[in-house]
Order: C-alpha cells, then structure tokens, then sequence
C-alpha cells in the first residue's frame, strides 16, 4: 500500500511539473507576442518588478526594473513596421527558459537603438530568461554580430 501511495505521489509531482513548464513556455510565447503586436500591457504578469535585462539598454548597459523593461520592449514594437516575431524553438531547464527567435520587419523613419531608418530586417537571436516564482528576474540575448552590423548599415 505504501508503495502505490509513493507512487501516486511521484505521478502527482510530475505531472504537476509538466503543468508548470507548460505555463512558463506559454507565458515566454505571450512575451513575444506582445513585442510583436506591441500591446505590453500584460507583461507586468510576466515579468518582475526587480528583473535586470543585462546588456539591453543603451550602450549595452542594464535595464535594472520591470516597468523599464516593458517601456524597452514596447520600444522595440514602435521602431518597426510590419513586425514579426515567430519563435523558432524554446526548451526550459529548471528557471531558466531558452529560446531562438526570428525577427522581421521595417525600421520606420525614426526607429533608435542604433538602426538606419526605412531598412529591412532580418535577423535571429537567442534570448536566455530566468524565472522565479513563475516571472522573469533575468534576461540575456545573444545576436550574431555579422547579422546585427549589416542591419546597422555598417
């Protein structure tokens, strides 16, 4: 009887892990959506008051707070015309949450973060996310240079 009993608790476990994961993937997935769309107004569901985008502000440096992060990723929706983020391939392991993204669009006329206006992009890149407590606290993104320079006109 104890055995089935540990059993059914393993099962239980499990499946409750796989419930979790599955939330976190989907929650990643609304996160590019909402750059894609550029309605940022849910990511305060997904992403922490404390988080740090390391390296994604100007010049490379941190972005050291939820609200600054969500106000960068909206950003990031209002420098493109015809946006498109579809997302290539996600894993999880543990808190940490990988994913290749592929990105499309047109800068428009005045688009920042260092990008030529009215110019075609094209470009992949993968971005490394760490949860607590099922929200983001930290973000990474990793861009092939080459790709990132040509699209900088340089």
């Amino acid at each position: 009887m104890k055995k089935i009993v540990l059993l059914q608790f393993a099962v239980l476990c499990t499946i409750i892990g796989f419930a979790q994961k599955d939330k976190a993937m989907a929650n990643n997935r609304s996160i590019y959506k909402a750059i894609e769309t550029g309605d940022v107004s849910t990511l305060k569901n997904y992403i922490a008051k404390d988080a740090v985008d390391h390296g994604g502000g100007a010049n490379g440096q941190d972005i050291t707070n939820g609200d600054s992060i969500i106000s960068m990723l909206g950003n990031i929706h209002n420098s493109f015309t015809n946006l498109k983020v579809d997302v290539i391939a996600d894993a999880i392991n543990g808190d940490y949450v990988f994913t290749l993204v592929h990105m499309t669009g047109n800068t428009n006329a005045n688009p920042g973060m260092g990008m030529p206006p009215n110019k075609a992009i094209d470009s992949k890149s993968v971005d490394v996310v760490r949860l607590k407590d099922g929200k983001a606290v930290e973000h990474w993104g990793f861009e092939d240079p080459k790709e990132m320079m040509q699209m900088m006109g340089k």
